[in-house]
């Protein structure tokens, strides 16, 4: 059982900012019912015995912003799919300067563009997905949510001193999935 995100704003931040755990639960579970009864604050989930890897052919690239953040978009070759695409990020950070900057004071701020932008349709709180990536990797997987055929998240870094810009190196679509936040109920 997890909290429906229609209900409880927070569980959009749970899932992208948790995906190690969401990414196996939409890999090998799915909803099976709502409490509607209780104002539909949560979802009951059945594990289905199969992959549930939809296997969507999708492109992905990430480009550099003239402010410095990296914008990364997935665009799957059916343009009418909604889901969510399971994707590794290989990135760093980049000084601007010739200096040095110590990294552990750097963030990495992952702005959920698709998904602030359905949240706005279903005039719902955007933002409420948005999360950091650690610093200290130079991978790490990340839900991007799909709509209508396109998925983009932003990147941008903070930083405790100097100028520090996200750099992106590599985007891989491991799998795609029926996205259950925001395609369910």
């Amino acid at each position: 059982m997890t909290p429906s995100p229609k209900v409880a704003p927070p569980e959009r931040w749970s899932r992208n900012a948790n995906w190690w755990f969401y990414r196996e639960l939409y890999r090998y579970w799915q909803p099976v019912a709502n409490t509607f009864q209780s104002g539909g604050m949560h979802l009951f989930w059945e594990r289905t015995g199969t992959d549930n890897n939809l296997n969507v052919e999708t492109t992905a690239a990430a480009t550099l912003q003239g402010d410095g953040t990296v914008l990364v978009t997935v665009t799957a070759a059916d343009a009418d799919f909604c889901g969510v695409a399971d994707a590794t990020l290989h990135y760093g950070l980049v000084s601007s300067d010739s200096m040095d900057h110590p990294f552990d004071r750097q963030f990495l701020h992952v702005t959920c563009v698709t998904e602030n932008e359905l949240c706005a349709a279903a005039e719902r709180d955007t933002n409420q997905g948005d999360f950091y990536l650690p610093t200290d990797r130079d991978s790490y997987e990340v839900p991007i949510t799909i709509s209508n055929g396109v998925g983009q998240i932003l990147l941008t870094a903070k930083s405790g001193s100097g100028t520090v810009y996200p750099q992106v190196n590599a985007v891989e679509v491991n799998a795609t999935y029926q996205d259950w936040e925001y395609f369910f109920e």
